[in-house]
């Protein structure tokens, strides 16, 4: 590589160190005036932040909300302006993260919305209970996790709502209604997974497990031969507990496979993981993968010495279950690390892979890695992306922040989409709201019901977002 070129990456990304440091070590604030998401590709016009610390206080706002529409914010990992829209007031819910209540022999907790899942975690663990369902990462709030429908690595499940017993939402009109599966079961229905639309969630009440010790076992394989391995060994073996597998470009022809397996075995001591901070070698190692060709070029070779290399190891489930997003976290000055995610019927998804690098050939976008998940069918939300049994497709890529590269990046979501489709599956709305008003139609089937029942409990459009814009006004 020319050493001209390698000069010009090493300072760009000194640049951007340089931006973190006056960013975070100076404290500069963000004005109160915008908003924006984990994307960092649009600034928000609002009119105010509030942060509330109790329900009442949530009531009081919308109550005497007069200037203009009402959104809802969490941790804020969205990537599409579903925390927002133009002109709106934001009710930021990170300050209502207390522990309702907690029963041991039913296993189950009811908790503010605000709350993040290592607040449960911190909780629960020394009861030896552990969260059924929750994202790969720990520092996602309840509330915005129950309004996108999140899932995880976990084998048996498909979206978070399945082990939801029950939510309490603020509505329109100031007031609280608790919703389940036979109390008001339109809200509840259309509320996970809803995206703020209805009212805002203010305390759920989920079901939980058992924490226990896990084994890891990884294999690496020909992708051609995951499928089989998946169904013959993964999918029915009751001591199978999380499960995910992972390919590097730009060679997609092997996988590796991890699942962690119940165990009898001694686990290691830690039964939570320690937050930390982010050592600057963290950041200079994300930039060589990223940006500096020839380490990008030889990641597969590395990462399949790594699969090998690999030995089983045991630990809680807590403890694999507690990592933190911070640990991706990389400055977004020239560009950002963006997520995007199809949900493929379990026969489809190497036809859906072989796509996939025809429409990256033809409209590049910088992909670092792709993960597989494997969902159950679920339908109970009406935004439901998990009609069938599928493959969950979790594309990590950097994405350049030129007008020129945004538009590239959303050819490639929108063929990617036309592909998902034409396959039979979906694909998930937290992202980047590049999809066609035909194609989220076509995903999401059900959206004229959904929006039936937000005119019945918000008539007035109170709450607003841009994914609600975007799709449905």
């Amino acid at each position: 590589m020319n050493r001209k070129w390698i000069f010009f990456l090493l300072l760009v990304q000194a640049c951007i160190l340089a931006n973190v440091f006056v960013q975070t070590c100076l404290g500069l604030p963000n004005s109160k005036r915008t908003i924006t998401d984990y994307s960092d590709l649009q600034k928000t016009t609002i009119t105010d932040l509030l942060q509330p610390t109790t329900i009442t206080e949530i009531q009081e706002i919308i109550q005497n909300a007069k200037r203009g529409p009402l959104s809802i914010a969490g941790a804020r990992y969205s990537q599409g302006g579903q925390i927002c829209g133009d002109g709106a007031t934001v009710i930021d819910m990170t300050k209502l993260t207390k522990i309702v209540s907690i029963d041991l022999r039913k296993k189950t907790i009811t908790v503010q919305a605000g709350a993040t899942w290592r607040t449960i975690q911190d909780y629960i663990d020394p009861y030896n209970l552990s969260v059924a369902i929750m994202q790969s990462y720990n520092n996602f709030t309840i509330g915005g996790s129950l309004s996108v429908n999140i899932h995880g690595r976990y084998l048996g499940y498909g979206p978070l709502i399945q082990t939801v017993l029950s939510i309490k939402i603020v509505l329109a009109d100031g007031s609280i209604k608790t919703a389940s599966r036979s109390e008001n079961s339109n809200l509840f229905f259309a509320a996970i997974g809803g995206y703020g639309a209805l009212g805002i969630i203010v305390e759920a009440t989920l079901q939980l497990t058992d924490n226990c010790a896990i084994e890891r076992i990884t294999k690496l394989m020909p992708l051609t031969d995951y499928p089989q391995y998946f169904k013959t060994t993964v999918k029915n073996n009751p001591t199978a507990q999380l499960h995910n597998a992972d390919l590097y470009p730009d060679d997609y022809t092997k996988v590796l496979s991890t699942t962690w397996y119940k165990t009898d075995k001694e686990p290691a001591a830690t039964r939570l993981q320690p937050y930390s901070a982010h050592p600057i070698l963290n950041y200079i190692k994300i930039a060589a993968v990223k940006r500096i060709p020839f380490i990008q070029q030889a990641r597969p070779l590395l990462e399949e010495k790594k699969g090998k290399e690999l030995d089983p190891i045991v630990v809680w489930r807590n403890y694999e279950a507690s990592y933190g997003v911070d640990d991706l976290y990389f400055p977004k000055w020239v560009s950002v690390s963006l997520l995007q995610e199809y949900f493929i019927p379990v026969d489809q998804l190497l036809v859906f892979l072989r796509e996939l690098q025809k429409i990256n050939a033809a409209h590049p976008i910088n992909i670092m890695n792709i993960s597989l998940r494997h969902v159950t069918p679920n339908n109970e939300s009406i935004l439901s992306w998990s009609a069938k049994e599928s493959f969950a497709i979790v594309i990590f890529y950097d994405q350049w922040k030129t007008p020129a590269a945004l538009r590239n990046g959303d050819i490639f979501i929108k063929k990617l989409i036309a592909t998902a489709l034409n396959l039979g599956g979906t694909y998930y709305l937290p992202y980047k709201l590049a999809a066609s008003q035909q194609q989220f139609n076509q995903a999401y089937p059900q959206a004229p019901f959904f929006w039936q029942i937000k005119k019945q409990y918000d008539p007035k459009n109170i709450f607003s977002n841009q994914f609600l814009k975007t799709y449905f006004y």
